[in-house]
């Protein structure tokens, strides 16, 4: 029996010596083929850095003397962790679409890195953990830290990436003479999608750090627009004061002094702890602050791209508007044609991106039908922004003037209830034909993103659907709010409640408009609100040639001379 078991036991340790040497054999044939025939460099590990990237000891200059070039793929084999596989060779993260692992020059000397991930980890190669001084600290299976383990980069195909290099590094022109205007020079426009009131938003690359040459054309725009409250995703606070003092922007300065201006240092990783978080605070800050509020990084693209898709998503915009507002940072600085190879290019990873992160989905995942507005609330709410900080954000930016996005409020008590449920759920109507809004010619929304029953925020597409009838012109409107099964108020029996509301007509003065007469001054050829700049239906006023009065009707309102 004895002799049984130690016959098993030498079998055993045999089979586990050949499963350990087996891989290594492999490696060591396919090392010998690239050996062969191809261009290959030998280098060591010299560190691993806080994002997980393996720092090398080759230089660009070395990769490049060897014979390899930017956009090739290369393969990366370390023996003593089994490890071989083949990546592309880039200058940067931003080259790789998400996830995607590479070899990059970023900088003096070479790393392995994965974008928006942690290359040590991911690829099961080391871990890390926090020492007691709060720093990382890596270790490999076995214990060690990996510095000074062996790595061999062979040239597995040539140029392979070249044209995805290509694609994601697109050449612009820093010549103004090249665009349409400085406002398309410097990516500075405004924001109204969805429920966005006008004049309220505007994004644009940076208009103190000139490294694109733009800050000063966006600079001018910044104040001719009157922006108030400043969100800056791509610099630190001593960064940005850096940039001021040498741009000589006094009136970015000025808005930074009075604490109208969020600085927040944020990276490209859309899914990381750190960048949610910002977003959050951007959310909150504009929340606690007066509009019109300016969104920019470095270039007014992605990361402003980002968190401009989350706020009009807020606001209830389509994924059309979404996607037109971001493409057209595209077609401003590289006059992308919408047929070209390079915009579909940007549509299909760069915004795809957007969405995705957006969701929280997996790079691939299908986002056809996704709701963003849902999708929008769980980002900032996963950052920690509160119902009451997204509900006064909602306010902020649907502007003044125009309510056609307030937050609707009511209560629904027991007698109500039950009222809604002896007439199959549905409750008509519980509030008085209070004023909502005065005629603008707009679509009047009330509750279009959010309504608050009860003390709780309800949110629309998540928590219920709504409707409305009558809401453009003067009279009395209705929104039809219909509420999901998951809810408290549903629950409680009232399954649609019906509120009715008055939209004012517009009262006019001498000076809100314009009156053009007949060449014999015998009759008013039209008359023009100066404020909508549309001239007004002869339906909705009368003329008095005698007393030489109009009297307006319908949706307008008051009495003027001429």
């Amino acid at each position: 029996m004895k002799k049984a078991k130690k016959q098993i036991s030498i079998f055993t340790a045999f089979l586990l010596a050949l499963s350990m040497l087996f891989p290594a054999c492999v490696l060591a044939d396919e090392e010998e083929g690239y050996e062969k025939d191809s261009i290959y460099l030998e280098t060591s590990i010299t560190s691993i850095n806080n994002e997980g990237d393996i720092i090398l000891g080759v230089t660009e200059k070395e990769l490049l003397d060897a014979g390899f070039s930017i956009g090739d793929e290369v393969k990366v084999v370390i023996r003593s962790y089994d490890y071989s596989e083949k990546m592309p060779f880039f200058t940067s993260d931003s080259d790789s679409e998400p996830d995607e692992c590479a070899l990059i020059i970023d900088g003096k000397t070479a790393s392995l890195s994965a974008a928006k991930s942690c290359f040590a980890e991911d690829e099961d190669l080391l871990y890390s953990e926090k020492g007691s001084d709060g720093k990382l600290i890596w270790e490999d299976q076995d214990g060690n830290n990996g510095i000074g383990v062996g790595v061999k980069i062979y040239l597995h195909e040539k140029g392979n990436y070249l044209r995805q290099y290509n694609m994601r590094n697109p050449e612009r022109s820093n010549d103004r003479d090249d665009y349409s205007s400085g406002k398309r020079y410097a990516n500075f426009r405004e924001v109204t999608a969805g429920t966005i009131g006008r004049e309220v938003l505007f994004r644009s690359s940076s208009p103190i750090n000139d490294a694109i040459g733009r800050a000063e054309y966006a600079a001018k725009r910044m104040e001719k627009a009157g922006i108030r409250t400043v969100i800056n995703l791509s610099d630190s606070r001593s960064e940005a004061e850096k940039y001021i003092k040498k741009s000589g922007n006094s009136y970015y300065k000025k808005l930074m002094d009075q604490g109208d201006v969020l600085t927040l240092d944020l990276d490209y990783d859309f899914d990381s702890e750190g960048f949610k978080k910002g977003m959050a605070q951007a959310a909150k800050f504009m929340s606690e602050h007066e509009g019109p509020y300016l969104i920019h990084c470095t270039e007014g693209k992605d990361r402003t791209g980002l968190l401009s898709a989350l706020l009009e998503a807020l606001m209830g915009a389509s994924v059309r508007e979404m996607s037109d507002d971001y493409l057209s940072t595209y077609r401003n600085f590289y006059n992308y044609s919408s047929d070209s190879e390079e915009y579909d290019y940007a549509k299909s990873k760069y915004l795809k991106e957007i969405y995705r992160a957006i969701a929280d989905a997996d790079s691939n995942s299908e986002l056809v039908g996704m709701d963003y507005h849902d999708a929008a609330l769980d980002y900032l709410k996963d950052g920690g922004a509160s119902d009451d900080v997204i509900n006064r954000l909602i306010e902020k930016l649907k502007g003044k003037g125009e309510n056609i996005n307030n937050v609707l409020s009511f209560s629904v008590d027991p007698e109500a209830a039950a009222s809604a449920a002896a007439s199959e759920g549905v409750l008509k109507p519980i509030s008085e034909e209070q004023t909502i809004a005065v005629y603008s010619g707009s679509r009047i929304r009330p509750g279009k993103s959010s309504v608050e029953v009860n003390g709780t925020y309800l949110y629309n597409r998540r928590d219920y659907q709504i409707s409305y009838r009558n809401n453009i012109h003067a009279g009395i409107m209705t929104a039809t709010v219909k509420f999901k099964k998951k809810t408290d108020v549903y629950d409680s029996g009232v399954k649609k409640i019906v509120l009715s509301y008055t939209i004012d007509p517009k009262k006019l003065k001498e000076e809100d408009v314009k009156i053009k007469l007949n060449k014999k001054k015998t009759e008013v050829k039209h008359v023009r609100d100066l404020q909508r700049d549309e001239i007004i239906k002869k339906k909705y006023y009368s003329v008095d040639m005698k007393s030489r009065k109009i009297t307006f009707n319908g949706d307008y309102s008051g009495v003027v001379s001429f």
